[in-house]
């Protein structure tokens, strides 16, 4: 059977938005603390590592007391951190998940790691290539072989294939088979990742009204609940189009 780790990739030194990820959504949790309690509903502490840099001292400290797996790498060669520790872990299979997207959704994990494994993808991403998109940035799961991830290192010239780790997964179509996971409903052009401030404000109102609600959290229940209040779609809508700005080249 192959091995397989949840890779949460964490770090405190955001330009945008520095510390974000230790910022509370609720009165008790974290924003990391939150993405790993809403993780550990579908799967075992053993699965999931956190990977991040030694100047993260206070990530450390969530890590130890979640009793998860700490896993300490390079800050700006990200593609090395990953490789790093998949060999530290012996995994032959990675799912990559980043700090800033909280409300991530572990049932459509488990999903697309049937699909993943029953088809033999190298890549498979519900939100990667952005044009092929049909699921809200803020639910981004990737998934990837080592194997591949050794290839992409080998091709990784530029610093920022280097630093966003999967680019090439999907823009070298001829070297990877890689595939968009479909959603029926599109729901793309709606925003819930952590990279500014006010992102901070939408999220917590989103997680008080699913709490209320007594909600698991889906994707449409999220969008449903930013749709209906016209704070969170200026937020979203905002934002969305200044981190276009930012990185240009997830919209070509």
């Amino acid at each position: 059977m192959e091995k397989i780790g949840i890779i949460i990739q964490a770090r405190c030194n955001s330009k945008r938005f520095p510390n974000k990820i230790l910022k509370k959504i609720t009165n008790f949790e974290t924003i990391l603390e939150f993405q790993i309690n809403r993780l550990l509903k579908s799967f075992q502490k053993k699965n999931i590592i956190v990977a991040t840099t030694k100047n993260s001292k206070k990530i450390f400290k969530i890590v130890k007391r979640k009793g998860l797996t700490l896993f300490i790498g390079s800050e700006n060669n990200v593609i090395k951190r990953y490789l790093d520790a998949s060999k530290k872990f012996n995994l032959e299979i990675v799912v990559r998940l980043t700090s800033d997207c909280p409300l991530v959704d572990p049932r459509v994990i488990k999903k697309m790691l049937s699909h993943f494994k029953k088809n033999g993808f190298h890549y498979l991403s519900n939100t990667m290539p952005l044009s092929k998109s049909r699921w809200p940035d803020g639910s981004d799961i990737e998934i990837f072989t080592v194997k591949g991830l050794k290839k992409v290192n080998d091709l990784a010239i530029k610093k920022l294939d280097r630093e966003n780790v999967t680019n090439l997964f999907w823009k070298e179509k001829k070297l990877f088979k890689s595939k968009n996971f479909y959603k029926k409903k599109n729901l793309s052009m709606f925003r819930y990742s952590l990279d500014y401030k006010n992102d901070l404000n939408l999220l917590k109102g989103v997680v008080n009204k699913l709490n209320k609600d007594k909600a698991y959290g889906t994707a449409d229940q999220i969008c449903k609940i930013i749709s209906k209040s016209s704070k969170f779609m200026k937020i979203m809508k905002k934002n969305k189009f200044l981190y276009s700005l930012k990185r240009p080249d997830l919209y070509e």
